[in-house]
């Protein structure tokens, strides 16, 4: 104890409504809760919820809910640190990693910060795509590596055409009649790199479409979903068109 330093005091309380849940902070899920409650129950409250000087909950917020569900006192510690939204979250994956869902729902809490809730609407209104693909379409990019995630992570991801983004979302689709899994993501890539040539005829794909849609499997590149869907493109054309 000699050379230790005093950073915080733990306190206990059943007076639960001074917590406050930052609007920043990820949704709660409702299962994992659930399992807190059920260990709690058994082992009680091993590791204490921290809070701000305000009282916002910076790391514990699953903890609090177990703890208010099972009427115990809240174990916390009181930490006066100004952290944002990128701090909390990596505050709180040793517990449980934060999803890209986590983050926009944190992030889109900020008015500066559309492009978050721009994902979310694109993400809310077509399911079936998952996150890789999501950001491919808004961004329009042929690729993203894990660069663009650590950009997401951080606050720093742009949309770069919502409607452009919606306009490939629905042409893809369209397309889930001939082939079923159209939103793998060399697919999705191979499409976003169609549409963005100055020559691309959506109506000409989809004339060659019905009999040859056969030839297009789960490829694992991108390019070899193009050379397939280049191949219908310009099946009987005489003015050929060279995507890559």
């Amino acid at each position: 104890m000699k050379d230790s330093k005093k950073i915080g005091n733990i306190f206990q309380t059943t007076n639960y409504s001074q917590f406050k849940i930052r609007t920043d902070n990820r949704p709660i899920n409702q299962s994992n809760v659930q399992k807190l409650v059920k260990s709690f129950e058994i082992m009680g409250q091993k590791i204490p919820i921290k809070v701000d000087s305000k009282m916002q909950v910076l790391d514990g917020q699953h903890r609090l809910k177990a703890c208010v569900q099972l009427k115990m006192p809240v174990v916390f510690i009181v930490d006066d640190e100004n952290m944002s939204t990128s701090e909390i979250a990596q505050l709180q994956a040793t517990a449980s990693k934060w999803t890209f869902a986590d983050y926009a729902h944190s992030f889109a809490t900020d008015e500066n910060l559309v492009d978050y809730r721009l994902y979310r609407n694109f993400c809310s209104t077509y399911t079936e795509f998952p996150h890789s693909t999501a950001i491919l379409m808004l961004s329009n990019l042929r690729a993203s590596g894990g660069n663009a995630d650590q950009m997401f992570k951080a606050g720093k991801f742009k949309v770069k055409s919502f409607s452009k983004a919606k306009d490939v979302a629905e042409t893809l689709r369209k397309m889930s009649v001939y082939y079923k899994n159209y939103n793998r993501k060399g697919f999705v890539s191979s499409i976003i790199v169609m549409m963005n040539h100055k020559d691309f005829s959506e109506e000409r794909l989809f004339r060659k479409l019905p009999k040859r849609c056969k030839e297009i499997h789960d490829f694992s590149k991108t390019e070899d979903y193009l050379d397939t869907l280049q191949d219908i493109y310009n099946w009987k054309e005489t003015k050929k068109v060279y995507f890559h």
